[in-house]
């Protein structure tokens, strides 16, 4: 509306349909009088049938022309009048002031805005940020066009399509994203070129607002134009358009963050479709609450509070972040979570989502603290591991001998008849101090302490002496004869023949001396010949300790027959070789050392040195001695040296270690010789620092007994 001695005119919009209308001056009133004087003229040209009147001194309306620069978008400017348009140099309020040569025009509010910020950049071309501020004034803008093609400017971003389907071949969805169909081209890198209509998020342009609709302006502005603006969701789609289409995956395991921070997030990025039928819906009545898993663990009882959504469980916190299970997705309240988990601590001093096994004694406080929880109809406990453990049964061993065979059976009398325990189960929970061991058909009894505390080390020994049959080793039939004899059970045939070795040496019978030996033994010698040849037919093993000079070397002469072997140092090689010659004139000995060394299958007595044992141990391994001895055994007291290695892989029925010193620094020396002569008697090197070595460190008295007596009937 032209007001004489105003610059600026304003603009009135009349919305004839809803009987609206707006002026964008700053008069008090309302309706203003341009508001007035706009209805009067139209209503006057409506009943003649005219276009609307306009001033022959107003001058023309600024028109605007943008075109690509490359990557920067240049606006020009022009005075539309019925002569033409002329182009506008320089600012409007240059132009407005008279200090500048050009056309007449009659600028809007808009159009000044639009001058400032212009002359504010002082640029010819402007970039894409600079632009980009420029479009919410250009949408308010009636002439405007691009590359001489009118076009409609509108300041909502165009965004891309977001289409959630279902993920083909496999579980969970795909967000597929592609270009926005009314799209038809870029003007630069982040504006956009579009159709006004053909997609649901662009409108049509909406009508001239104070156009006769019998009027040729009205016609030509009711004509559909492009539409001019910015691209929405450059982050998905790139500001060229250069990451679209696309497609990302999400896997049942992100559902939540699908639904949760994905999606919502679209909603400012894309036009999102959801074509899906299996995307759980969000609810809000939902509330947190805490189950209690509780398992028995072998002999624990394992308890797990989980934090969930829902009855059944439609959801779970994990780690801070909810997880989706089925049905549902629940709408997280954390202070509501709070509240449970604090209650929890209050009631069973347990953290949310953290097992604990609980044994001995504190498994029976925790089971009698989940019967108590358990009994407020509001908490949730799965599984019945917390009253399986009361009454705690007691149980009770028994042994099974066989010819070569030994088991023992832990057994309870339950409710349903007797219930096992498993044995290794029994023998782990009492070397760690337990009061309970889990059974076999479920729940737990009470350890046997008292039978355990007389007859455990016996029973672990023996134990760790069966082969999977449950064959036991020879040299743990002392232990099972001791065993028997404290629980008064009558020991199997075999341990009769044992009996000697084990009321103490004095009852040994009499050995049968070779017919060959030219020497008188001494009593003590006699002795050892005695106990050396029981010890071999018994197909055990012996560690012969006497002092220098006593006759190790003529005693073990004493029980050699057939093939011999004999390591001992360099030094003392030849001196076996005489003592054979002298002793034993009837066996042949042989030397078994040098760069020609060859060995003689027709020698009865083989003599090397341990170097030679250590180079030629796989040669050595392929006979079957008859008897192999360790002469000043010390030199395997390292049982990770090559030459303890190669000492361990001798294949031999009777072995014999000579050393007037089996332990000289550690008891791991002596574990050494005890496993050459006699593999297992000790157990392994584990086992064995476990059982006696740090115990006797510590000073405990019947570890040092224990030990003396299992290597008792094999040291001499």
């Amino acid at each position: 509306v032209k007001v004489p001695g105003r610059t600026v005119s304003p603009t009135v919009t009349l919305y004839l349909d809803d009987e609206e209308w707006d002026c964008d001056c700053d008069g008090q009133q309302d309706p203003c009088e341009h508001v007035s004087a706009a209805v009067i003229a139209t209503r006057k040209a409506r009943q003649l049938g005219r276009s609307l009147p306009t001033s022959n001194k107003a001058g023309g309306r600024v028109a605007y022309r943008l075109r690509a620069d490359n990557d920067r978008v240049v606006v020009e400017r022009y005075a539309l009048t019925p002569a033409g348009k002329t182009p506008i140099k320089g600012s409007l309020a240059t132009l407005l002031a008279g200090r500048a040569d050009g056309p007449k025009v009659e600028p809007t509010k808009v159009d000044l805005s639009i001058d400032r910020l212009l002359t504010m950049k002082r640029l010819s071309s402007l970039p894409l940020d600079s632009f980009l501020s420029l479009l919410p004034l250009l949408a308010d803008v009636e002439e405007v066009a691009v590359d001489d093609v009118p076009v409609r400017v509108d300041k909502r971003p165009l965004k891309p399509l977001a289409t959630l389907r279902d993920a083909p071949h496999k579980k969970g969805f795909v967000l597929h994203f592609e270009n926005n169909p009314s799209l038809r081209r870029l003007l630069v890198a982040g504006v956009a070129l579009c159709d006004p209509c053909g997609h649901a998020t662009t409108p049509a342009a909406p009508p001239h607002p104070i156009a006769d609709a019998s009027s040729k302006e009205h016609a030509s502005s009711a004509t559909p134009r492009l539409q001019l603006r910015p691209l929405g969701g450059m982050a998905l789609s790139g500001r060229r358009l250069e990451k679209l289409p696309c497609e990302r995956y999400y896997g049942p395991a992100q559902v939540v963050t699908l639904i949760g921070e994905v999606l919502p997030a679209l909603a400012d990025e894309a036009v999102l479709s959801i074509v899906t039928k299996r995307l759980p819906k969000r609810s809000r009545d939902l509330k947190p609450r805490v189950v209690v898993e509780v398992a028995q663990h072998g002999a624990a009882l394992s308890v797990l509070p989980l934090l969930v959504y829902g009855d059944p469980p439609c959801a779970r916190i994990d780690n801070g972040a909810l997880v989706h299970l089925r049905g549902p997705l629940p709408i997280r309240d954390e202070r509501a979570e709070a509240r449970v988990s604090e209650r929890l601590r209050a009631q069973l001093d347990l953290p949310l989502n953290h097992r604990r096994d609980f044994v001995g004694q504190q498994a029976r406080a925790m089971a009698a603290k989940l019967r108590d929880y358990q009994n407020n109809p509001r908490h949730r406990v799965n599984g019945n591991a917390h009253r399986t453990l009361y009454p705690p049964k007691p149980l009770s061993a028994s042994l099974s001998l066989g010819e070569g065979c030994f088991g023992v059976r832990f057994e309870a009398q339950g409710g349903d008849g007797a219930v096992t325990a498993d044995t290794a189960a029994v023998m782990r929970a009492w070397q760690q101090g337990e009061l309970l061991v889990p059974l076999m058909e479920g729940g737990w009894a009470e350890l046997p302490h008292n039978w355990l505390a007389q007859h455990g080390h016996r029973l672990a020994e023996l134990l760790a002496a069966r082969n999977p049959e449950g064959q036991l080793a020879r040299h743990a039939l002392p232990v099972l004869a001791a065993l028997c004899r404290d629980l008064d059970y009558p020991p199997p045939a075999d341990l009769q023949k044992l009996r000697p070795l084990l009321e103490g040496f004095e009852s040994l019978p009499p050995a049968a001396l070779p017919s060959d030996l030219t020497a008188t033994l001494r009593g003590y010698q006699q002795r050892g010949v005695d106990w050396l040849t029981f010890l071999r037919d018994a197909q055990l093993g012996a560690v012969l300790a006497d002092d220098m000079g006593l006759g190790k070397t003529l005693q073990t002469l004493c029980v050699f027959r057939g093939r011999s072997l004999v390591v001992c140092p360099r030094s003392v090689v030849h001196n076996w070789a005489a003592e054979v010659a002298r002793f034993r004139p009837s066996l042949r000995s042989h030397i078994y050392h040098g760069a020609q060394r060859k060995l003689d299958p027709d020698a009865d007595v083989t003599l090397t040195t341990y170097a030679i044992l250590r180079r030629d141990i796989d040669m050595l391994n392929e006979v079957a001695w008859d008897t192999a001895v360790l002469d000043e055994a010390q030199a395997i007291k390292n049982p990770d040296s090559q030459v303890a290695q190669a000492a361990y892989r001798l294949r031999a029925k009777f072995r014999v270690s000579l050393s007037g010193t089996p332990v000289e620094n550690r008891l791991l020396e002596l574990w050494s010789q005890m496993h050459f002569v006699n593999r297992g008697l000790l157990g392994g090197r584990g086992d064995f620092k476990a059982r006696y070595e740090q115990p006797i460190a510590q000073g405990q008295p019947t570890a040092a007994q224990r030990l003396r007596q299992r290597i008792a009937p094999f040291l001499l």
